[in-house]
């Protein structure tokens, strides 16, 4: 195992110097090779969760990579099949290419800087679109990508801090956010998941207590949206766990079906 990474960390550093110059005047980076397509963020960011687990995210104008590994530290860590680490790719249609439960590849963590609060890489997965397609993801690299604790509350540099978690998954594949917003409109907290082609919407009033909701009801409903369509939940729940408006946080679960698309495991922990 030992000689294995080292090998991967060789290999990251001669990937890492041949940009060297590009990576220089552009970090953080994520980049890879998508099905011989050349794949590169125009932001990228980190979330350190309370277990210690991460998740690195890499965005375009049109597109989400997503990958999800249990530490930070360095390491080769398998993804797909029944393992907890992931990589996904949202494309510009909207679907969501995954690694569970049939892709496979590996996501190595070849640096952990806990002083400047960063994280280098690499990765590469196969990832499958059920029933339509896989995607091959390869020589992928993330570099000096910033992350954050889900509680800490001084931004990023340069990068806004979005309002806490948010997840939830979509037709069975994990559907993980890059904007995640909570904001107060007409006594309604509003509670937003966002990627460039989707987002998940979850709306209750700000008055609401602990307990479990029936969707959809007056002051409580959900929405989803892809490419501009919005579909409005017919059924579900939402559960509000923790409320405290003195300091404007609340957790909760949620799960909803629309004409077409069944949400379920939506969670969200957000500051309004």
């Amino acid at each position: 195992m030992k000689i294995r990474l080292f090998l991967y960390i060789i290999t990251f550093s001669l990937l890492t110097s041949s940009c060297e110059e590009e990576i220089a005047t552009n970090t953080p980076a994520l980049q890879g090779s998508l099905d011989e397509m050349f794949f590169k963020a125009i932001d990228a960011r980190a979330t350190e969760f309370e277990d210690g687990s991460f998740l690195i995210q890499g965005i375009t104008q049109r597109e989400l990579l997503t990958l999800s590994v249990r530490s930070g530290e360095p390491g080769v860590y398998t993804v797909g099949q029944d393992t907890v680490n992931y990589g996904t790719f949202q494309d510009r249609a909207g679907d969501i290419y995954d690694t569970h439960p049939n892709g496979s590849g590996e996501i190595v963590i070849s640096n952990w800087d806990e002083t400047s609060r960063t994280l280098s890489g690499s990765f590469t997965f196969t990832a499958i679109l059920p029933g339509t397609d896989t995607l091959a993801v390869q020589r992928g690299i993330f570099f000096e990508v910033p992350y954050r604790g889900i509680d800490s509350e001084e931004p990023m540099d340069d990068q806004p801090s979005n309002a806490g978690t948010f997840v939830a998954d979509i037709n069975g594949t994990t559907f993980n956010p890059f904007n995640i917003t909570a904001t107060v409109v007409g006594g309604q907290i509003v509670i937003r998941g966002l990627t460039p082609s989707t987002e998940i919407a979850v709306t209750l009033p700000v008055s609401s207590t602990v307990g479990n909701y029936t969707l959809p009801q007056n002051g409580f409903n959900a929405t989803y949206t892809k490419n501009g369509i919005t579909e409005t939940a017919t059924t579900g729940s939402v559960i509000v766990i923790r409320h405290q408006p003195e300091i404007n946080a609340i957790k909760g679960t949620f799960s909803f079906k629309t004409p077409s698309h069944e949400i379920t495991q939506g969670q969200f922990n957000v500051t309004y």
